[in-house]
């Protein structure tokens, strides 16, 4: 009986022995102390070689032993071990090691480095961020993310053009835009022009979306703002104003896993322009045939017609991701396809995009690694055309007695609203936007494919060798239709004009990395060299004299014209070469001290000037390690300067004069040089600056501050269209004629109130404040301007001691007590045919606030966008006065006097004659249509408001998880984005543009002219991952 009893004894401890042996699957999620997910941390079975990766949601799978221990680890956070018991779900939050800070960053040429080393600022923005904010352009989910990032927006529609300027405007004519990178490599951000087509237009009425709007958000894991020089240094020319680093998602080993989310936008748009109704069409009071609305009053009990908002109709916009991804024995691949497509707000407007990007890690040796991308993306951008006669002017000046609803005639043919004059004609007619919206039209399409090999070999412990090659390809073809009954071009019986865009650049970099410590004293050596080459091709056509209103290709065309007959037609190469180096020094984590320096050679300027040296040093010092190593209190506190000097060059051929076509009468044909006078002594402009600044963590990351001061000085200014004397047979120029500078001030600010395990609040402050000035213009230019910018009795124009954000324009002449001069014929104030200052559109300050609460499986976060001063110019205002339209002529039949004096003679004498000429406007319209000068339309000390986004969001628990079977992971999302605008401007859109993101300098933003502004959208969607048991 005891040998029975110890038989079962034994089998009992046997079988309890084996079951505790037994594993079991393992489910949770790792977050932060802010409940924000920790992505790609690892978990491992101690004391064994089982480990996995969390995802991008934190969420992990693994199979462990009751009573084994699970470790859980992650750059920058405190190691965490939990015993495995009887439950299978456990939820960690690792602790940021406050004092160790070992954050990586990507910086240049895709080097990563512990950010408490660098000497100089820099802000992340993580892609989950980006993407859920479900804009299709994340240019425009930058701004109010990133102190001294400044958004320039042309307009509300699909496809928009958006630009990013980096601590302000430098380059006087070239582009302000900041590098684009991509894995290491860069990318082309261009905006088609208008100059390129055959008709040789200004970049005004027509809009083609900036190419970083490729990038797929959801295929971005971070993005890396660096913004200065000190910081761009290894980049060379191409990064003189900022670079914006990009890395997306790579591939992750083990099964493979299958996500899939969507968002369906609905948009409306809520600001647009007010227009009188008192007052009908006419001129001096009186009906006549003129679409202008100085005519009488309407008639009481008169239908009036809502044109404006019934034309709008709601957006709609859908997309739908999928990712596969997986992998095993050092291979891991990664596809996501992104499909979109959105309809406008504008009839016959939308944008349809395919994006798809293919990622393969592999592990070839024990020291060799290889990442591959190919993306693929293919858009088409249907518009509506813009500015000047495009369809919001067209909108308001319609009659509102007429429901521009029915545009057609029973048998099709266009309604026209003006009578035709003897000769059949209707001269001051203007397109029904109904007629514009659905007759004419304009579109764009783009295929384009980015490839990137990486390759990382470790020939030793100290040294490995990394090397980039890729290129980036794309062509775009786009077409602009006017039909023949079309206002635009009745006289010519329609016009069709094309253009295609070819592009190709092939991208190399070979970098040598070696380092060796001597004890506390660690050194990181580099050299390296890169290869650019950029290859653009543009043609266009355009016909005329229309054989058919239906057709819209050139074979119906009777005259065609191309731009190679204009002299637009063009190829452009560009070879850059450079040669690096950079030197890191480091004691025991305290002190950094970093050398670069780059040489480059460029293909863009003359042989004498081709080849420029430019240096950078930063230094980072960690107080806190030496005067608080062990506070509760102060968890890190670093110093950091930084100088730097880069160059810009100049755009292909522009050191040279060329020839190009001219035609003659009589079938002549000859050539000639054009109107530029390119400059064979060119050199290239020079940049230096320096920054300084502090960051500081208090309380175990709950508050954090980070402060910078730049200062900015850009030498020999390479300006382009400098007008000089037209005797030399040119009226354009380029030289090194400017010089300027930009400074100022950016904080960012870390507060979390609340940390605790099931809810957490964190709040983000970018503040920037910035000024420049121009300190040289030669004194026989006294403006220089971008022909661009001239929309009306105004434009971007620069003066000696002015700003680069200033605006010039008309004003009135003076006498020399500055007393307004008045007509003594007409009795109204005298313009000033030369242009002055009459706004500086930069701003006081911006500030952003970034707010993210969580609790539990709930989140919510929200942006607002602050801005404090700066100058808008309402142009739209000035257009609807000088056509009877605006508020502001609603006192028409209120005689009044204008006070000056009469330019009699006597303006300059003791005893002026003082004005007593009374004007009745409603019977002088010419009183509004010639002195609208800009100088009275521009709003000054503009502020608003911006609630920028806002997005709610549950992550399914456990227990729905059980009932969705077929998922692992499933978040449901509300979005809006610009859900309202509090400002003291009184126009439609004080962040819109009066020109397309191709304008060079400091553009037009802040003049709001014909522009579509942002709509209000409200977004919802999923986001699931399958199982795969």
């Amino acid at each position: 009986m005891s040998l029975l009893k110890r038989m079962l004894a034994f089998v009992a401890v046997l079988v309890c022995l084996v079951a505790s042996g037994q594993d079991v699957t393992i489910r949770g999620k790792i977050t932060n102390s802010d409940n924000e997910p920790v992505p790609n941390a690892s978990v491992t079975v101690k004391r064994s070689t089982r480990s996995v990766v969390s995802d991008v949601q934190g969420n992990f799978v693994i199979r462990a032993a009751k009573g084994s221990i699970l470790v859980f680890s992650s750059v920058g956070y405190l190691n965490k071990e939990v015993t495995v018991g009887d439950i299978t779900t456990i939820n960690v939050v690792l602790e940021t090691n406050a004092r160790n800070l070992s954050e990586l960053v990507v910086t240049s040429l895709g080097i990563r480095k512990e950010k408490r080393g660098l000497g100089y600022a820099t802000q992340e923005i993580k892609g989950d961020e980006v993407a859920q904010t479900q804009r299709e352009n994340f240019f425009n989910s930058i701004q109010g993310r990133v102190a001294g990032a400044t958004l320039v927006q042309t307009s509300g529609a699909p496809g928009a053009s958006s630009n990013i300027v980096l601590r302000g405007f430098n380059s006087l004519s070239g582009s302000n835009s900041p590098l684009i990178v991509v894995d290491g490599l860069p990318i082309s951000n261009n905006t088609f022009s208008q100059g390129l087509l055959a008709s040789d237009l200004p970049n005004r009425n027509n809009d083609y979306t900036n190419r970083a709007a490729d990038i797929n958000p959801d295929d971005i894991e971070s993005i890396n703002i660096l913004k200065g020089p000190e910081a761009t240094a290894l980049y060379g020319i191409e990064a003189g104003s900022g670079a914006i680093i990009i890395t997306t998602k790579k591939a992750k080993a083990g099964k493979l896993k299958v996500s899939y989310d969507n968002n369906f936008r609905v948009t409306h748009v809520y600001r647009l322009p007010e227009v009188q109704k008192v007052y009908g069409n006419g001129l001096n009071g009186v009906t006549s045939n003129d679409r202008r609305f100085f005519g009488p009053r309407y008639e009481q009990g008169v239908q009036l017609y809502d044109n404006i908002r019934n034309f709008f109709q709601d957006g709609f916009q859908q997309k739908h991701n999928i990712t596969l991804e997986g992998g095993k024995k050092g291979t891991a691949v990664r596809l996501n396809v992104t499909y979109r497509d959105e309809k406008g707000a504008i009839p016959n407007t939308g944008l349809e995009q395919l994006q798809s990007r293919l990622t393969l890690n592999q592990k070839i040796l024990k020291n060799l690694e290889m990442t591959a991308s190919l993306a693929y993306i293919k858009t088409r951008n249907d518009k509506a055309l813009r500015g000047a006669g495009g369809f919001l002017q067209n909108l308001m000046l319609w009659p509102h007695t007429d429901d521009a609803r029915n545009y057609l005639n029973p048998d099709g043919t266009r309604k026209f609203f003006l009578d035709p004059d003897a000769n059949g004609n209707q001269p001051n007619e203007s397109d029904n936007p109904y007629f514009e919206a659905n007759k004419n039209f304009s579109y764009d399409k783009t295929d384009r494919g980015l490839i990137n090999f990486t390759f990382v070999y470790n020939p030793t412990s100290w040294w490995d060798i990394t090397v980039r090659v890729g290129s980036d390809i794309y062509e775009q073809f786009g077409l602009t239709y006017y039909h023949p009954e079309s206002n635009q071009a009745r006289t010519i019986n329609g016009q069709i004009e094309d253009y295609t865009e070819k592009f190709r650049s092939l991208n190399g970099v070979l970098i040598n990395t070696f380092k060796k410590n001597f004890g506390k004293f660690k050194t990181t050596w580099r050299i390296g060299v890169a290869n650019d080459d950029w290859k653009r091709e543009n043609f266009s056509h355009r016909g005329q004299n229309l054989k058919d209103s239906v057709t819209a290709d050139l074979s119906v065309a009777t005259t065609v014209v191309t731009s190679r007959e204009t002299g637009r037609d063009t190829l452009t190469r560009k070879r850059l070469q450079g040669v690096f180096g950079e030197a890191s020094f480091n004691y025991d984590e305290i002190i950094y001290l970093t050398l670069t320096g780059r040489n480059d050679w460029t293909s863009t300027l003359p042989v004498q000037s081709r080849s420029f040296f430019y240096p950078s040093a930063s230094v980072a010092f960690i107080i806190s390690e030496l005067i608080a190593p062990n506070s509760n209190v102060l968890d890190f506190w670093k110093l950091r300067g930084s100088l730097a000097e880069t160059a810009k060059d100049i755009s292909p051929y522009g050191s040279q004069s060329w020839y190009t076509n001219a035609p003659g009468t009589g079938n002549a044909y000859g050539f000639s040089y054009d109107f530029w006078n390119q400059n064979p002594k060119i050199v290239p402009e020079r940049q230096k600056t320096y920054e300084i600044g502090t960051e500081l963590r208090f309380f175990k990351n709950r508050f954090t501050i980070d402060y910078t001061y730049y200062y900015t000085k850009n030498f020999d200014q390479i300006v382009r269209g400098v007008r000089l004397s037209y005797a030399t047979g040119f009226i354009l120029n380029t030289s090194n004629i400017s010089d300027t500078e930009n400074k100022g001030h950016e904080v960012s600010v870390g507060i979390t109130p609340i940390r605790k395990k099931d809810w957490t609040w964190r709040m983000t402050y970018n503040f920037n404040k910035m000024t420049n000035r121009i300190t040289r213009i030669p004194e026989n230019i006294p403006e220089f301007y971008n022909s661009d910018t001239w929309l009306g009795n105004f434009r971007a124009g620069l003066t000696v001691n002015g700003t680069i954000t200033q605006l010039t324009g008309q004003t009135y002449l003076k006498n020399t007590a500055g007393d307004i001069l008045i007509d003594p014929a007409t009795g109204y104030p005298v313009p000033d045919a030369n242009y002055q200052k009459i706004a500086d559109r930069n701003p006081d300050f911006q500030l952003g606030i970034v707010n993210s609460i969580t609790y539990k499986k709930v989140s919510l976060s929200f942006l607002l966008d602050i801005k404090k001063g700066g100058d808008i110019l309402n142009a739209n205002e000035i257009w609807m006065t000088q056509n009877g339209l605006s508020r502001r002529t609603l006192d028409r039949e209120k005689p009044r006097v204008y006070q000056g004096v009469l330019r009699d003679g006597l303006e300059n004498t003791a005893n002026p004659t003082r004005n007593t000429i009374s004007v009745i406007p409603m019977y002088q319209s010419s009183i509004y249509t010639d002195r609208a000068l800009a100088v009275d339309y521009v709003e000054h000390d503009v502020n608003w408001l911006r609630l920028r986004d806002i997005t709610l969001r549950y992550s399914a628990g456990p227990r729905l998880l059980d009932q969705l079977r077929w998922f692992s992971n499933v978040d449901f999302f509300v979005t809006a984005t610009d859900v309202f605008l509090i400002t003291n401007y009184t126009g439609v859109d004080p962040t819109a543009a009066g020109n397309s993101a191709a304008t060079l300098g400091n553009g037009s933003f802040g003049v709001d002219f014909g522009s579509l502004s942002n709509p209000r959208g409200v977004n919802f969607g999923i986001r699931a991952q399958f199982n795969n048991k």
